[in-house]
């Protein structure tokens, strides 16, 4: 499966919202769970949408909008996710020379490159890198891409609370 972008609890909400056509908080039809969740940049298989189905579907087969926003964070969180974390750190090297960052070079980048961070993310990513150094105070390939799967794990899950 793959997943185009990462949305926003809210904006999950204004895709149930579209495709609830009857306004009764489900939705009813696979094909109006399927046309949802490739609405939202998720792309799973039939099979793959039809196993995580299995986890979240009420027993006639629809879906609740907190059952929905539940899918479509478990579909944002795929495997696929590290390889994309992998290319933005190969993106970063151009940026930083060498195989590790420091923290405050790292922190610096995430501040200042593409979508900034508000000063609590700044704060709840500073805190994930330090947890991540080495002895010497670097950040290495592996640490960084997992401290950046963590950190968007924790983000996505105070969103999905919402």
């Amino acid at each position: 499966m793959t997943a185009s972008a990462y949305i926003s609890g809210a904006e999950i909400d204004e895709v149930f919202d579209h495709f609830d056509t009857e306004g009764n908080g489900l939705l009813e039809t696979l094909e109006a769970i399927r046309q949802a969740v490739y609405s939202t940049g998720c792309a799973p298989t039939a099979d793959e949408l039809t196993a995580a189905l299995a986890d979240v579907a009420e027993e006639d087969g629809s879906l609740t909008k907190k059952a929905f926003k539940s899918l479509i964070v478990q579909m944002q969180r795929s495997i696929p996710r590290e390889q994309d974390v992998l290319a933005d750190v190969e993106t970063l090297r151009g940026d930083v020379a060498g195989e590790s960052f420091t923290a405050a070079a790292f922190e610096n980048l995430m501040q200042n490159v593409g979508d900034k961070l508000t000063e609590g993310e700044t704060k709840n990513f500073s805190s994930l890198v330090h947890a991540h150094l080495d002895a010497s105070g670097m950040l290495d390939q592996y640490s960084l891409t997992h401290t950046m799967l963590h950190f968007q794990d924790t983000e996505l899950q105070a969103e999905s609370l919402q």
